[in-house]
């Protein structure tokens, strides 16, 4: 409930706890700081022995991003250490007068586990709370596929980060909704510095894209990257909204079947499913039910 009393609502993910634990890195694709924006990161420890390590904050430059931690100190890395069944979390207190943004590297210590980690990041403009949305962690890949909305007002802004110490040549091309049909121009990869990172939207990265274009932009590097897409809207009253979503990693095979815990209609609510193929051709079918498991007609 902000300060007009307005109810806002954001997705954070659940850990799984039949999952094997992992050793490896895990990133957050966007870390933003100041005019009005403020984040924070939620790590859970789903093991049975604890876990350490470091949150690494970097720029576009691939140099250290200094935040200044609530309750702690400034500093662009944080260790960690979190008992069995227990929770760590990073809050930015949102200081700074400009904007900043980076991502995140969160690197295990030797012999310890991978924490379960999400984050989230608000717009706090002038005091009132305008939006809110959940980061996805995300693992590198080299081949990913992100949804693009730039219809009714809405825009999607992409993220990445180059989770290498070499520099970076990123290829970033626009399909329509049948995955296969060009838009835009075609243009030139996007250079990355040594743990640089850029963030901007869809039609910065892919000009000439149609007025109100759908579809999907195509990522691709010989170097492994970590990337996040933002869906925004400006509202009625030119509030400026943002939802965040995960890439569609190309290299990894998809589960089937997946669940929406979530489905709301009517009093206001609209719930909108956004299915990709990352790789050939797909089909699905998708059926509802009720709270009693009862299947349930939601009209389309």
């Amino acid at each position: 409930m902000n300060q007009r009393n307005e109810f806002l609502l954001t997705t954070t993910p659940v850990a799984d706890l039949t999952l094997k634990p992992v050793l490896e890195p895990i990133y957050f694709p966007q870390f933003v700081d100041g005019g009005g924006y403020m984040t924070s990161i939620i790590l859970l420890n789903t093991s049975s022995v604890q876990e350490t390590g470091t949150l690494t904050i970097t720029d576009g430059k691939g140099e250290p991003f200094v935040v200044n931690q609530v309750g702690g100190t400034a500093d662009s890395s944080f260790a960690y250490s979190i008992l069995p069944g227990g929770v760590y979390r990073l809050q930015t207190d949102g200081f700074p007068m400009d904007v900043k943004a980076g991502w995140v590297r969160l690197t295990p210590d030797a012999g310890t586990s991978t924490p379960i980690g999400s984050g989230v990041f608000g717009y706090n403009p002038d005091k009132i709370m305008i939006s809110e949305s959940g980061i996805p962690s995300a693992v590198a890949t080299t081949h990913a596929r992100v949804f693009v909305d730039l219809s009714s007002n809405h825009d999607t802004g992409l993220a990445m980060a180059n989770t290498t110490a070499a520099h970076a040549s990123i290829a970033i091309n626009a399909f329509h909704n049948d995955g296969f049909t060009p838009a835009g121009n075609i243009n030139d990869p996007l250079p990355l510095l040594p743990n640089g990172y850029s963030a901007a939207f869809a039609n910065e990265f892919v000009t000439g894209l149609p007025t109100g274009f759908t579809g999907v932009l195509d990522i691709s590097s010989e170097t492994p990257f970590a990337a996040l897409t933002l869906r925004t809207l400006m509202n009625e009253r030119n509030e400026f909204l943002m939802t965040t979503f995960p890439v569609a990693d190309a290299n990894a095979e998809a589960p089937s079947p997946i669940v929406f815990p979530q489905v709301a209609d009517g009093g206001g609510y609209i719930t909108e499913f956004i299915l990709i193929s990352a790789g050939g051709e797909a089909s699905t079918a998708l059926r509802f039910y009720d709270e009693n498991g009862t299947p349930a007609d939601f009209g389309e």
